[in-house]
């Protein structure tokens, strides 16, 4: 688990500091797995101001699932996906939706019985006119696959209670984090309406926050030190010059990224 009130440590920001000088090929991998892998400039976007992809929030939990399991061998691994896949041994699912290039979590307690809406935006609408459509699919899905799966009580879901939970720290201004709530909701959230994620209030504080765990979790998902050391034989110099023109290189790269994928597609 990633501890907010701690102070980024040298090693999240020396990575940090090598990811965000914009340097090396975008469609350099730099996170393998056999579930997911993650490109540069998945984890450029890790930069404050830039909105996180779906391939990030899959790729972290992907990383904090292995390190919970201390999985190191395939053997291992093969347990945690015949796990995953057998809906009897889960008491709350996770499903993360995109609507609007906005993420939040749908989260399907089966423990309790209950349906919990996570998302940063203080959303003063109704379930069905905010999420209309999208989560009435999910939710028809969702049953379906359990049905499929033999998970006896199926039809309950139908009747399951539906909240938008109302969290302190909700933001009314903040529509680029919405990937970085996301992923810390997933890992505080244990069923609780109540429970506790760490941030204060929308402000220049939380600001903060949020820009510290763009670099814990960009840390904890990196299992490669070949491009941090390359990174740092750069001069002194040098190293401050690609900084100064981050924010500027790293989206002037996405921009073309998205470009080229477009003639490509």
């Amino acid at each position: 688990m990633v501890v907010m009130k701690n102070k980024v440590h040298d090693n999240e920001k020396k990575v940090a500091d090598t990811i965000f000088a914009a340097r090396g090929d975008l469609d350099d991998v730099l996170f393998h797995s056999y579930f997911v892998d993650g490109q540069r400039i998945h984890f450029e976007n890790f930069k404050e101001g830039n909105e996180v992809s779906a391939g990030v929030i899959d790729m972290w939990a992907y990383s904090a699932e292995m390190e919970k399991r201390s999985l190191n061998s395939k053997a291992n691994k093969s347990k945690f996906v015949e796990e995953m896949t057998n809906i009897l041994f889960i008491s709350m699912i996770f499903p993360m939706m995109l609507a609007d290039e906005h993420y939040y979590i749908v989260c399907f307690n089966l423990r309790d019985r209950q349906i919990h809406i996570l998302e940063n935006m203080n959303v003063k609408d109704s379930i069905k006119n905010r999420y209309g459509r999208k989560f009435a699919h999910l939710r028809y899905l969702f049953i379906k696959y359990l049905k499929d799966n033999g998970y006896p009580h199926f039809k309950a879901l139908d009747d399951y209670k539906v909240a938008n939970v109302k969290m302190s720290w909700q933001t009314n201004n903040n529509y680029v984090d919405c990937g970085i709530f996301a992923m810390r909701h997933m890992e505080m959230y244990s069923g609780n309406r109540d429970f506790d994620a760490g941030f204060v209030p929308e402000g220049k504080e939380q600001k903060k926050q949020i820009e510290d765990l763009r670099k814990k979790y960009m840390t904890k998902i990196l299992l490669s030190e070949s491009e941090i050391e390359d990174y740092h034989r750069l001069t002194l110099k040098e190293k401050k010059m690609l900084q100064d023109k981050s924010a500027k290189n790293i989206a002037d790269r996405a921009s073309e990224y998205s470009k080229t994928k477009k003639v490509l597609f």
